[in-house]
């Protein structure tokens, strides 16, 4: 059986999806993004993301814990965290035992923060982005964020 033969003409060329893709990527980066994002005071051209006004009296490190814990709590403060990476040889809280250390433990069960539990909202999940300042102060106040974090 003959294939049907296709007339090329020259406004009908063939491309694979990958190439239109490509393409279409490139004309986004360069007509929509890139202008919107220019900014002439860095050197690369790219301005970087906007500071939350909640987090302007933070500093680098505890903005860093912030968006570690409100990433599927994928933090070095928590053991559970560092158990799972094969950082730690177990999961138990260093301050309590129990175990597993995580964020729920930190925020509503740990002993070491009783006395200073008062100051978080009724759902400390949710303080991490409505009120992050009174967690980080809870977390300085228990210990748990380092002096020395590597990030």
């Amino acid at each position: 059986m003959r294939r049907p033969t296709v007339s090329r003409t020259r406004d009908r060329c063939w491309i694979s999806l990958t190439s239109a893709k490509k393409v279409v990527r490139k004309h986004v980066l360069k007509t929509v993004w890139a202008p919107q994002n220019v900014h002439e005071s860095q050197p690369t051209g790219i301005r970087p993301p906007p500071r939350r006004d909640k987090e302007s009296g933070l500093t680098r490190r505890e903005r860093v814990v912030l968006a570690q814990l409100r990433c599927n709590e994928k933090s070095p403060i928590l053991k559970q965290y560092l158990y799972s990476s094969g950082a730690a040889d177990s999961e138990a809280c260093l301050t309590c035992g129990a175990s597993p250390d995580n964020l729920d433990h930190v925020l509503k069960e740990c002993p070491t923060g009783a006395p200073y539990r008062d100051s978080l909202p009724e759902n400390p999940r949710d303080a991490l982005w409505t009120d992050p300042v009174r967690v980080v102060e809870f977390l300085r106040a228990c210990d748990r964020i380092p002096v020395a974090l590597i990030v």
